[in-house]
């Protein structure tokens, strides 16, 4: 599976939409083509963590627009 569909994959990353796909791909230097299978466990776990902060993080910005 390549990173960018495994972070669109709702039974993986349930809520996780384009918008945080592509910040924490960006924050973690992945690129969106790599295959999650290869990526070392060190950047797998940096993707899960980031892939968290920046969900929380950007569910705070939604709620301070409204």
């Amino acid at each position: 599976m390549l990173a960018c569909d495994a972070l669109l994959d709702q039974h993986i990353f349930s809520g996780s939409g384009n918008i945080i796909k592509n910040e924490v791909l960006f924050r973690t230097r992945i690129h969106p083509l790599s295959l999650v299978s290869k990526l070392p466990t060190k950047k797998l776990t940096e993707l899960i963590k980031e892939t968290h902060n920046y969900a929380f993080d950007f569910l705070e910005w939604k709620k301070s627009m409204s």
